[in-house]
């Protein structure tokens, strides 16, 4: 996905000399792009998705990037696209989360109508029309879809219910493309507010005491045939049973499960709003996020972990509603989100190659105009050494969508791809080639 004009920023500059773009409000402000939240959206925004090439947002809008487009828009790198006629309910709709699933886009919150179509919460988009999901989620009172997730061959859908395709399934349920089908005896309690899955394992998260009828505080893992706590789970505070706290956001990897929120303790451990379990204990990301805010999404490039939420402090470091950790320290994406009034929360996460989206309440991020979305660049640093009689240029793998270019005089540059493809090597990616005569100059682009 391209988006907004690239063909003047420069990251990183090698041999000679090194470059950096000048910095704005403050140190980082200058990767967060001017253009791409303006005019914005009309609303919030509460879910990303990338497909393919393109970025899908969603949320309580009517009008993005001004083009029409009710609470659900598709924009292709350069321009916004309603999905027909979007998605409406007789009372408050509300777009809580998307997923891809069998080719096709799925959105789920609170809502009625999809496009002309009469539907339960959930709906089917196949590019041109939308479809119902069976007979949808459905309950007593509040009635929502909070979260989705594919495992497998399936979708999992979580949040406020009592009947997923007119049979019981508390909070969570599995669709296959064509049928509602349970998770052992569901999760009864408040709420499913995120859900994660690697492989066939399945995490559920949200605010409840029991997990398909065994004790879960919270947090809990689904095997294929039987519902798991994860040590004493995650809450705000042990007396008199232990209770509070709300796991709102997972990601699943191979290696590790990161929860977010609003609690203080994961397990036995002291963990302020996010929290990692290696499969046997949980364990603190240091000072983690402050008690006072919330943590609502989570993004994964490469090994670095983005956060968002409503926040203004991560490691003890400022860092106002987004946060990067990078497996030791925190640090701040520039001066993060903000609104004219208030704090202006991060609320939905994207990444893609070199490129995070952001998705919330605010209306403005580092410092520039952006209303209710924004687009952070990401650094990405040009490394160089010597290989015998060569030279090896290397940058993180995420980078794929960067040009590699050479010049022999930065006073009169005229910049050059370097030919060739570059290998990927323990998560960069390599260029190697024989030095010129004379000065060479290199630098990445984004394409």
């Amino acid at each position: 996905m391209k988006c907004g004009p690239e063909t003047s920023r420069m990251l990183s500059l090698a041999l000679i000399s090194c470059f950096r773009l000048s910095v704005s409000a403050a140190p980082g402000d200058e990767y967060w792009d001017a253009s791409f939240g303006v005019p914005g959206a009309s609303d919030g925004v509460s879910a990303l998705a990338v497909i393919g090439s393109d970025l899908i947002v969603a949320g309580d809008f009517t009008s993005i990037g001004g083009t029409g487009a009710v609470r659900i828009a598709r924009f292709d790198g350069t321009n916004w696209h309603p999905l027909g006629d979007g998605l409406l309910s007789s009372s408050i709709a509300t777009v809580r989360s998307l997923a891809a699933f069998r080719g096709c886009l799925y959105a789920a919150g609170a809502f009625t109508q999809a496009g002309a179509t009469p539907v339960q919460n959930i709906a089917r988009w196949d590019g041109t029309n939308w479809w119902p999901c069976g007979e949808g989620v459905s309950g007593s009172g509040l009635v929502i879809v909070r979260t989705m997730a594919v495992s497998g061959e399936r979708l999992i859908v979580g949040g406020t219910f009592s009947v997923a395709g007119g049979l019981n399934m508390p909070n969570i349920a599995a669709w296959d493309g064509t049928n509602w089908t349970q998770l052992g005896s569901g999760i009864p309690g408040t709420a499913v507010d995120s859900i994660a899955a690697s492989g066939t394992t399945i995490y559920a998260g949200g605010r409840f005491r029991l997990g398909g009828g065994i004790n879960a505080t919270n947090v809990a893992m689904w095997n294929g045939t039987a519902w798991l706590a994860l040590g004493e789970g995650i809450r705000d505070w042990d007396a008199g049973g232990g209770g509070g706290g709300i796991v709102r956001t997972l990601l699943a990897s191979e290696s590790a499960l990161v929860a977010g929120g609003a609690f203080r303790l994961a397990g036995r451990t002291n963990a302020a709003n996010i929290a990692q379990w290696d499969g046997s204990t949980w364990r603190s990301l240091r000072e983690g996020i402050d008690l006072a805010g919330d943590v609502y999404a989570l993004g994964l490039n490469g090994t670095d972990l983005y956060v968002g939420g409503y926040f203004g402090a991560a490691g003890g470091v400022t860092a106002n509603n987004v946060a990067k950790w990078d497996g030791s320290v925190w640090r701040p994406l520039g001066s993060g989100t903000a609104t004219g009034g208030g704090a202006g929360s991060a609320r939905a996460l994207a990444v893609l190659g070199s490129e995070l989206v952001v998705g919330g309440t605010f209306t403005s991020a580092g410092g520039k105009a952006s209303s209710y979305i924004a687009l952070w660049h990401i650094p990405h640093s040009l490394s160089m050494e010597r290989t015998g009689n060569n030279v090896t240029l290397a940058w993180p793998a995420t980078g794929t969508n960067f040009l590699l270019e050479a010049t022999l005089d930065l006073g009169a540059p005229d910049w050059q791809g370097v030919s060739g493809t570059p290998g990927i090597l323990n998560d960069q990616c390599v260029v190697t080639l024989a030095p010129g005569p004379g000065n060479q100059f290199f630098r990445l682009r984004r394409r």
